[in-house]
């Protein structure tokens, strides 16, 4: 291991973890009580289904570019793709912060996703 070096152990004082993004990472037993739980389970499957319905929406556009037809369209494509990549963002944060982020981010989510489907599918 002649070519390695060693980063720099940290300075600061704190014991706590944290992630990739510098966020607290909270033990497993501190993740609130069952319905906290639970409700970020169900906002972390709408984020899922979000990401699911925006790389359908993307393989309509490819399929309908390739066969001569107008598709669904850039800006609604890009209205999925970009409500997935928040929503995953928020259910990742909401699952790895701590105290009121565990209930406003997936609110968020929901909302986000709500939104998506009453202006790009009810409206």
């Amino acid at each position: 291991m002649s070519g390695t070096r060693r980063l720099p152990r940290p300075t600061d004082d704190s014991t706590e973890d944290t992630d990739v993004l510098g966020l607290r990472v909270v033990p497993a037993t501190s993740g609130g009580g069952w319905a906290n739980r639970g409700w970020r389970g169900f906002s972390g499957a709408v984020a899922a289904g979000l990401v699911v319905l925006a790389l359908v929406v993307l393989a309509l556009q490819v399929l309908a570019l390739h066969g001569g037809y107008p598709g669904p369209g850039y800006g609604f494509v890009a209205l999925h793709l970009g409500a997935g990549v928040i929503a995953v963002g928020l259910q990742a944060y909401a699952d790895r912060s701590a105290r009121s982020a565990r209930w406003w981010a997936p609110v968020l989510v929901v909302l986000i996703a709500g939104g998506l489907l009453w202006t790009g599918w009810w409206h």
